[in-house]
C-alpha cells in the first residue's frame, strides 16, 4: 500500500523501483519507511544460527521415492498406454484414488 501523498510530494521515486520495507499507519492512513535496503543482497537468506544442517541419507531418500504413490498424471498417461483409453478417459478414471484402483486390470 502507499500513501497518497507520498507519491503526489515525490513523483520522481515513482520513475524508480525502491526497495524498502513500510509501516502503516492506520490513525493517519499512511505508510512511512522503516528501513532502506541498499543492495538486493540485504533481502537474502540468513541462515540461523541455532539450526544444524539437516544431513538426508540416500537410501531414505530412494525408500521415500519408492513408496510415494503414482502422480495422477503419471497414472492417467500410463492408462491411456496400458489400457487403450482416450486422454479424456484415462485422465477421469485418474481423477479418484477410488476409481483408479478399481480400474486396474486383474
Amino acid at each position: 500500500m502507499r500513501s497518497p501523498g507520498r507519491s503526489k510530494t515525490h513523483p520522481e521515486r515513482l520513475a524508480r523501483w525502491c526497495r524498502k520495507p513500510r509501516l502503516y499507519d492506520s490513525d493517519k492512513d499512511e505508510t512511512r519507511s522503516m528501513r532502506s535496503k541498499e543492495e538486493a543482497n540485504d533481502y537474502r537468506y540468513s541462515p540461523d544460527p541455532d539450526l544444524l544442517p539437516v544431513e538426508i541419507d540416500e537410501g531414505f531418500i530412494a525408500t521415500v521415492a519408492r513408496d510415494l504413490p503414482e502422480l495422477r498424471m503419471r497414472k492417467a498417461a500410463r492408462f491411456a498406454r496400458d489400457l487403450g483409453l482416450s486422454v479424456y478417459d484415462a485422465g477421469v478414471l485418474s481423477a479418484s484414488r477410488e476409481l483408479a484402483r478399481i480400474s486396474k486390470p486383474c
